[in-house]
């Protein structure tokens, strides 16, 4: 059994690790990639619900979680004239 482990090593390629450089690029672009979708799925999820109830709130919420996430969040404006 232990010459059937040896050829095996010796056949699998052997992986190279990456750089961590691009593995935290890689990693950054997947987290936008998924924020995005997530904002998009909360903003037509969102138009769907045509009455404002404990969902829409909830979907507001994350919504809002998210965009902030990705730095596109907005500041409430004191326009209460």
């Amino acid at each position: 059994m232990g010459e059937a482990i040896q050829a095996f090593r010796r056949r699998r390629p052997t992986r190279t690790s990456a750089s961590p450089r691009s593995t935290s690029s890689a990693s950054a672009s997947a987290d936008a990639a998924l924020n995005d979708l997530a904002a998009r799925t909360f903003q037509n999820a969102i138009r769907e619900k045509p009455v404002f109830d404990d969902e829409k709130k909830e979907l507001l919420y994350e919504l809002g979680s998210v965009l902030e996430k990705m730095g596109k969040a907005r500041k409430p404006s004191n326009n209460s004239s």
